[in-house]
């Protein structure tokens, strides 16, 4: 062969093997895209996932330091809820090194809450040792009076036990909430984190029904307690009571931020009758920090901080309800009367300040009926004052309340605060015989 005929042969060879080179590389590029996008689907890119909060108590617990991406405060707790409960029944243990094969003890606990919560009978008491459980929880069976069912963090873990639902489960059920209780009574969370799936690839944009932290359904109610837990980054509310006719709900103490997208999404959602809703910091969520709506009976409100919510502290839409006590600062609306179903509540010893509206009442364009009976008086209104409506009490503060430190969280009163000793007698425990305005 000649020089020539080699060279056009090794040129058509190299030619071939460039073709060949070419659909490999088209092959590998192809098959490289298809392995990211199953890849991308079964764990969502990290660059997308929210970063969760640092949450850290104090010894006492007497304070909170909460960062998220929103800022960083230290919070001084209105009221710490005391939850040390000795067993009528059996005590189980969850630990992240558990087995679910075990007995449950304290020497060989289980690994889910979901085996624990499936075993508990009344009178139990779950404790979890720290750790992020990644499961959705739900309650079917009762405890009964003075034999509750008790799930909470393990002895000097408050802040340390996470509980925040799978990506599969969000996605195959984007409207359902992280710790479902269904028709069930005498039942206790405490001192739990519950993270939802708010930012997460996975989760809805929006959903204004079921994606809470807690639910309380299907009449759930008598004697359940929420108390102690911190609550954030639900799609739709932190805690809700689904208007099912559930009663006598205990909320007490919880930390609730960053819930929701939009004006119907809540740090509390409870239109129950006869619940106390006490010593609650509810910072930067969508909606309402308590939306007490709609038409709900003789709650009791009380020292609960409200702080940066964007569409108001407090709204009054029920009967007959005590609202003592309570700090609203920096949201849209401090404290709202709303319509025709706001009749009969007592209003004392609260302060509403530096927000867009400081008081508010609403009779939806003379159409909704009015806010009507309402008594308010002894509270701190600044720099806005009282709706003339409501006919306010000749006792009410109107000047700065001179928080501690409001920016980072403490908003204690001053020596010099002008809401010092302003307050009457409404039967709840203070220090001393002072009656200061405000949660504190």
């Amino acid at each position: 062969m000649s020089y020539r005929s080699r060279t056009s042969a090794l040129q058509n060879e190299a030619a071939n093997d460039h073709g060949l080179l070419l659909r490999l590389t088209t092959t590998v590029a192809v098959l490289l895209a298809a392995t990211e996008m199953i890849a991308s689907a079964a764990t969502p890119d990290k660059k997308f996932q929210p970063r969760s909060p640092a949450i850290t108590f104090s010894r006492d617990e007497q304070k909170v330091a909460v960062e998220s991406d929103k800022g960083k405060w230290t919070f001084v707790r209105p009221l710490i809820s005391p939850w040390e409960y000795t067993a009528v029944g059996a005590t189980h243990w969850v630990a992240i090194g558990g087995d679910d094969d075990a007995e449950g003890t304290t020497e060989r606990p289980w690994k889910t809450l979901g085996k624990a919560v499936a075993q508990a009978t009344a009178g139990d008491v779950i404790y979890v040792r720290a750790g992020t459980y990644v499961e959705h929880l739900s309650f079917t069976t009762s405890g009964q009076k003075g034999k509750p069912i008790v799930l909470s963090c393990a002895p000097g873990a408050l802040g340390k036990v996470k509980v925040t639902p799978s990506q599969a489960y969000v996605a195959k059920n984007p409207g359902e909430a992280v710790i479902t209780l269904n028709a069930v009574q005498h039942v206790w969370i405490n001192g739990l984190i519950i993270e939802g799936p708010l930012g997460r690839p996975e989760a809805p944009k929006m959903e204004t029904f079921g994606a809470n932290g807690i639910t309380w359904s299907g009449g759930a109610g008598i004697g359940c307690r929420a108390t102690n837990n911190v609550v954030y980054r639900n799609v739709h509310c932190g805690l809700k009571e689904m208007g099912h006719g559930g009663t006598e709900i205990l909320i007490q103490g919880n930390i609730i931020f960053e819930n929701g997208t939009e004006s119907r999404d809540h740090g509390i959602y409870c239109g129950a009758d006869d619940v106390t809703l006490s010593g609650n910091i509810i910072f930067n969520n969508a909606g309402y920090g308590i939306h007490s709506y709609s038409n709900p009976k003789r709650q009791s409100i009380t020292r609960n901080l409200c702080m940066g919510n964007a569409a108001g502290g407090i709204i009054l839409a029920g009967r007959d309800c005590k609202v003592y006590h309570n700090t609203c600062t920096f949201n849209g609306v401090g404290i709202f009367y709303f319509r025709g179903d706001c009749l009969g509540n007592d209003v004392k010893n609260n302060i509403s300040a530096f927000n867009r509206t400081d008081c508010g009442w609403d009779n939806g364009g003379g159409f909704l009926g009015s806010p009507e009976r309402n008594a308010d008086d002894y509270n701190c209104y600044f720099p806005g004052n009282p709706a003339e409506r409501l006919e306010p009490g000749a006792h009410e503060v109107l000047a700065d309340p001179a928080f501690v430190d409001s920016k980072n969280g403490d908003y204690r009163l001053k020596r010099n605060s002008p809401c010092r000793d302003k307050g009457i007698n409404v039967g709840l425990p203070v220090k001393g015989k002072v009656q200061n305005l405000g949660a504190f």
